[in-house]
């Protein structure tokens, strides 16, 4: 009888699992294409070269035969995703963009398995349907279902490391902490933001294991041995040779490496030659107009300041700026694009209510994990993005709780329907809400795609001679994809850095220093002066933007049929 229970649960996995894939996947399938190039220039090129490497110390990004000898060693963070993508791609190239979307829809699969196997043992199986349902389709999740970047990596390892760690810790605490912290220092070098996780999960599990005296010490000893041995382990090499992790996230504690503490320095500056060589100027400019901004406009632009110790800010600016960062982040709690909109709310209420009448460890757990992890994103780390990713499963557990609430509620006052029932009914309509949210989202991102051109200028790259260096205008994060997509050098230059060499008359100096041969993505009127200043560099115009999609009649039902 026991078997066969495991067979029939084993045949609902799989059939669920099969169908929330074709669901995560069915944009791509009727688009017949990504919407967005997804972010494995790391992988790429550790892939390429075994070096985890960028660009050289020009900010260029370099062809592959060029990184173990040019390239600099890479300051960013998720060496286990570069690692593991890496190891992947012998399989999937790096150009197979629907290939690796659905890798990205596999690792969210196991992800929700492991969340469901969390749950299931937390709670019980009617918990961890519901729950495992909503998160599948919420914004949020669907994106990194779809879209591979290191967070489909890390929520792998960080679901496993729960469920780990209850399964295991009725056997053996210890063990339950060894493998569980394993895991999630997989987790952690996946994707470094899960490391603001710990100062909570320290606290809170030194406090309610607090009877257990000098033992909860051993444990958590046990634990973040395990996370710190997994985490630098990817960083042996830059120890050995410089003494320190080449991480920028750890050059805010890590003795010697505070210099990498701004490699993110194309948030504020326009290219990589402005911040190296002309960094003074551009500070002093931008003080300058940040002196007759409005008051909005201030507040919007005084992390980056404060990121980049530009000007002078005292403590005040400092925590003024975390609150309105703190403020400005709690909109994305009820925005389409990340919950599906405040419907949910309508149940995550009753479910905080629910948890911690029931289950008030686990309450204050969860809610001080939320709190503390914005508290640190907002008020240390000065991040202004939205990272409901980080614990939006939080959020899908209490509108599970909220929702079989409700189901009992309902089913206790009609006699004729079963909490069963209820609760499925409940959950079919969140999810079909949930559904109609993610297709506006996805109409949106592919009504304003830039794969089709990333393509064809990666081709133009391509098509160059090898020693060719390529000057682009066309935004970071589309040059890193074109990086990705070509075998070529490619160094950023924005179009107003252009002007201002030829203004300076510096221009053809600062190009023989990068080495250019070629420019692409550049306004009519420049491309003009470029070509007066010498013919010796080959202009290239930007191929047109994609052509609306071709959809067909069959395709066109489909699209209608969820609006």
């Amino acid at each position: 009888m026991r078997t066969r229970s495991r067979l029939l649960l084993f045949g609902a996995l799989l059939l669920c699992g099969t169908g929330i894939l074709l669901v995560w996947m069915s944009p791509l399938l009727l688009a017949g294409r990504m919407y967005d190039v997804p972010p494995m220039l790391a992988a790429r090129n550790f892939a390429a070269s075994g070096c985890f490497t960028l660009m050289d110390d020009l900010g260029r990004f370099l062809r592959p035969d060029l990184l173990c000898t040019l390239g600099t060693p890479m300051p960013f963070d998720g060496r286990v995703s570069i690692v593991l993508l890496g190891w992947i791609s012998q399989w999937v190239p790096f150009s197979s963009l629907v290939h690796w979307s659905l890798l990205s829809s596999c690792m969210a699969l196991l992800t929700l398995l492991g969340w469901w196997v969390t749950m299931a043992d937390l709670f019980d199986r009617k918990l961890a349907w519901t729950s495992s349902a909503l998160l599948a389709f919420m914004p949020f999740f669907w994106r990194e279902a779809v879209w591979l970047d290191y967070y489909s990596v890390s929520y792998v390892f960080l679901a496993w490391s729960a469920a780990a760690y209850v399964l295991l810790h009725k056997r053996s605490e210890y063990l339950a902490l060894l493998v569980s912290g394993l895991l999630f220092g997989l987790c952690a070098g996946a994707k470094d933001v899960f490391l603001i996780f710990l100062p909570w999960i320290l606290v809170s599990y030194c406090f309610s294991h607090r009877a257990h005296g000098k033992r909860v010490l051993v444990a958590m000893g046990i634990f973040f041995f395990c996370i710190g041995l997994v985490y630098l382990l990817p960083y042996i090499g830059d120890i050995r040779t410089l003494g320190y992790p080449v991480n920028y996230n750890l050059a805010r504690i890590w003795p010697g490496a505070a210099k990498l503490q701004e490699a993110f320095y194309l948030h504020l500056y326009p290219d990589p030659y402005t911040y190296l060589f002309n960094r003074d100027a551009f500070d002093a400019q931008f003080l300058a107009r940040y002196a007759d901004m409005s008051l909005l406009e201030k507040l919007r632009i005084q992390k980056s300041f404060i990121s980049f110790d530009v000007g002078d800010f005292g403590l005040v600016p400092f925590f003024l700026n975390g609150v309105w960062l703190f403020l400005g982040a709690l909109p994305t709690l009820f925005q389409q694009a990340t919950m599906g909109g405040v419907v949910l709310w309508i149940f995550i209420l009753p479910g905080v209510i629910l948890l911690l009448r029931e289950r008030k460890t686990l309450f204050f757990f969860l809610t001080g994990l939320v709190l503390s992890a914005e508290l640190v994103i907002r008020f240390v780390l000065h991040y202004s993005r939205d990272h409901i990713m980080d614990y939006g499963w939080i959020l899908a557990l209490l509108a599970a709780l909220g929702v079989l609430s409700a189901g009992k509620s309902f089913a206790a006052s009609q006699k004729r329907f079963s909490v069963h029932t209820v609760s499925l009914l409940i959950v079919v309509i969140l999810c079909l809400q949930l559904l109609q949210a993610n297709r506006v989202v996805f109409a949106h991102r592919y009504s304003r795609t830039f794969v089709p051109q990333i393509e064809e200028i990666a081709h133009m790259v391509n098509t160059a001679p090898e020693e060719a260096v390529f000057a682009m205008g066309i935004g970071s994060s589309r040059i890193e994809q074109v990086a990705q997509q070509s075998n070529r050098t490619i160094a950023m230059f924005d179009e107003s850095t252009v002007n201002q060499l030829l203004h300076e008359g510096v221009f053809h100096d600062v190009m023989e220093l990068y080495d250019v041969t070629h420019f692409l993505g550049y306004s009519k009127e420049l491309q003009e002066r470029i070509q007066k200043e010498s013919s010796a560099y080959q202009v290239l115009p930007l191929p047109p933007e994609a052509a609306e999609l071709h959809v067909t009649p069959v395709q066109n039902f489909l699209l209608h049929l969820i609006r």
